[in-house]
Parts: C-alpha cells; sequence; structure tokens
C-alpha cells in the first residue's frame, strides 16, 4: 500500500529548541528557520521520506511525502493545477537547500509572476539565468514580467536573447514577436 503525503502545523512555541545546535535557537533568525528545515528534513530523511518545510514567523509546515515521491514533482503537481500560493512555500524552503537548482528557481519565478509579484519573479529568473545563461524560458519569464510591470523597453532584451538562446522555442518568439507588434 502506497503512503499518501502527510503535512502537519507547528506553532513555533511548541518547537523543542534544544533540537537545534546553540546558535540557532533564536526563535525566528535566519539560522534558526534553516536548522529547524534541516532538522525535520534529515528526522524524515532517515525513515525512507522526503520532507518539505517551511517557517514563518508563527510557525512550521511539514510536509512528508512517502519514498519514491520527488518533492520537487509533488509541487510541480501544485504548479501545474493553479495552486501557486501553495507552492512557493516548499520552493522557497527548496531554495535555501538547493540554492543552485535552476528548475526551482525558474518555477518559482513564473509562480511569483502569475500572483503579480513581479519584482520577487523577476529576482529568481535572473538568478536562473545566472547560473544557465541559455535557458530560454526564464529569459522568457523575465520579459514577461517586464511586460506586466507596464516596462516594455525592459522586456525587450530579455526576450531578445530568450530567442538568442532558443530560435525554435515557440514561447519566446510568440512574446518577443507581440512585444514588437505593439
Amino acid at each position: 500500500m502506497s503512503k499518501q503525503p502527510f503535512s502537519f502545523k507547528l506553532p513555533l512555541s511548541r518547537f523543542d529548541v534544544g533540537l537545534l545546535p546553540g546558535d540557532a535557537r533564536q526563535i525566528g533568525s535566519d539560522r534558526f528557520k534553516d536548522a529547524v528545515i534541516a532538522h525535520f528534513v534529515a528526522q524524515y530523511a532517515g525513515k525512507g521520506e522526503s520532507a518539505l518545510v517551511t517557517v514563518d514567523d508563527d510557525e512550521i509546515t511539514v510536509l512528508t511525502l512517502p519514498e519514491g515521491q520527488a518533492p520537487f514533482d509533488f509541487v510541480m503537481t501544485m504548479l501545474q493545477s493553479g495552486r501557486f500560493q501553495e507552492a512557493i512555500p516548499y520552493l522557497e524552503s527548496m531554495t535555501k537547500a538547493e540554492p543552485g537548482n535552476v528548475d526551482v528557481l525558474y518555477n518559482l519565478g513564473l509562480a511569483y509572476s502569475e500572483l503579480g509579484q513581479l519584482d520577487e519573479a523577476i529576482i529568481r529568473l535572473k538568478r536562473a539565468v545566472q547560473l544557465a545563461p541559455m535557458h530560454s524560458r526564464a529569459w522568457t519569464g523575465i520579459g514577461v514580467a517586464y511586460r506586466r510591470m507596464g516596462k516594455p523597453e525592459q522586456a525587450l532584451a530579455p526576450l531578445e536573447q530568450a530567442v538568442a538562446a532558443d530560435p525554435t522555442d515557440g514561447y519566446g518568439r510568440r512574446n518577443l514577436g507581440a512585444l514588437l507588434m505593439k
């Protein structure tokens, strides 16, 4: 029988900070948040499971996935069903664990763009193209975000870069063509 994903929330006040290294016990600090994430990821890895963990100002959210189910694939199902707001904290958590994961950065940027958080989108997408300069879809995402901001002059260069990176990608070509038509 296949196990299903399981999620729970824990108020920060109920978490035993004694489980963390001494320099990570200041509730709310970045070091605390990183250590909490690492704690739960390690705890569930020991059971053969994956865990996606988010920590905000009030609570810890842990989503456990059965062995063999990749966290990124699980989050992609959220994105594909339009659950952008729900997916963002998990993608943010994944960027802490893997800051150089271009696929996570790209999808996080697109999720922010879909929610109208265009500055956040551009930050993530620019990081993706710094790591993978030929990622045509990330270049297109940057151009689309600038266009949504009402900045067509700033959208042009990333869309041209997208087409240069992959001249066969219809998504980049359509967006560049639409911008040039205006």
